[in-house]
């Protein structure tokens, strides 16, 4: 039951995004582009909340190249963000690209189109990093 709701879940907030999760093989990694300009605070994100629960929806490169860098102790607690449609060759660190610093530990969790879990990793703050496995469209990531 728990997985059922978890799958419904994540999927529902991805076509809430905007974002389609495609049947077949993952698309070639897309270009870098520096997004590094002002952070974008939380408050202005595309969310949605349940019952105290705060869920980020990082629906594009500018705000998943952000995540939870620069955010203040404060803004972590009850945060979720969602990466909803994640290209091939991604990787996640909490080193400082140019928003600041993650500064507390992180907890993500990678799964499959079939909303299959496929790893769970721990990044420590400040100079943490995780590379997610293949077959990997949908990553959700918050406090361990």
């Amino acid at each position: 039951m728990k997985r059922a709701f978890l799958i419904l879940l994540l999927f529902s907030l991805a076509a809430f995004a905007g974002c389609s999760v495609q049947a077949g093989s993952n698309p070639p990694a897309p270009k870098i582009i520096d997004y590094r300009q002002s952070r974008i605070e939380f408050k202005a994100w595309p969310q949605v909340n349940f019952k105290g629960v705060r869920i980020l929806l990082a629906e594009n490169g500018r705000l998943a190249s952000q995540g939870f860098a620069g955010a203040r102790p404060a803004d972590f607690e009850r945060t979720l963000i969602l990466f909803p449609s994640l290209p091939a060759g991604v990787s996640f660190t909490n080193r400082d690209q140019g928003y600041g610093p993650v500064v507390r530990d992180l907890r993500i969790a990678y799964f499959d189109r079939s909303g299959r879990l496929l790893k769970v990793d721990l990044m420590r703050r400040i100079d943490g990093v995780s590379t997610p496995p293949p077959g990997t469209v949908v990553a959700i990531e918050g406090l361990p």
